[in-house]
């Protein structure tokens, strides 16, 4: 008797599992994304939420990110990504501060983020993109200090320019140290 219900319960918990992974596969459910119109109107009510004066609005741009998109092992392609940030008068010594510490997110999340967008879709969507940015930017410096991410350029950078971006970077830290070694 005893092993029998044993392996009752554990056919129940195979079809349980099985049944989970096939409506998470299937995106039903439990596991469906949530539909345009949803989006639609969280978007429209965060924009409602934040309408500071475009007096008070502040660009500041970013040097080009590159993002190795790496496949089988190699670097399949370098993706540079040019982009600005628009916050308020009051974020902006903050932001100028906390820059590097935002590239650096974005480079993080994204190096993971790209890959798994471009294998679902063969183009990458300039919307999610810049959303994926904001969030991004807003967890790492505090919520709200960035009203919006506006994307000047993404495109395959070429390999002179990146070596050409270490070699200065390079450089960079060189004279920085012998600075500190004059010191």
């Amino acid at each position: 008797m005893p092993k029998k219900l044993i392996f009752l319960f554990a056919g129940i918990v195979i079809l349980a599992g099985g049944t989970a992974l096939t409506l998470k596969l299937l995106g039903v459910w439990p596991f469906s994304s949530p539909t345009n119109a949803t989006v639609q109107t969280l978007d429209e009510a965060a924009n409602k939420n934040q309408k500071p004066s475009p007096k008070n609005e502040i660009t500041i741009e970013m040097d080009p990110i590159f993002i190795p998109i790496i496949q089988k092992n190699k670097v399949a392609l370098n993706l540079k990504l040019e982009i600005s940030i628009v916050c308020d008068k009051a974020s902006e010594q903050l932001l100028n501060q906390k820059l590097p510490i935002i590239k650096d997110a974005y480079i993080q999340d994204l190096f993971s983020f790209i890959p798994r967008k471009l294998r679902k879709n063969s183009k990458l969507d300039k919307d999610t993109l810049k959303r994926r940015l904001e969030i991004i930017g807003n967890k790492t410096i505090g919520k709200g200090k960035i009203l919006s991410i506006n994307i000047i350029n993404y495109s395959e950078a070429a390999k002179d320019e990146i070596s050409k971006k270490s070699e200065v970077i390079d450089k960079d830290t060189r004279e920085s140290k012998e600075e500190t070694s004059k010191d």
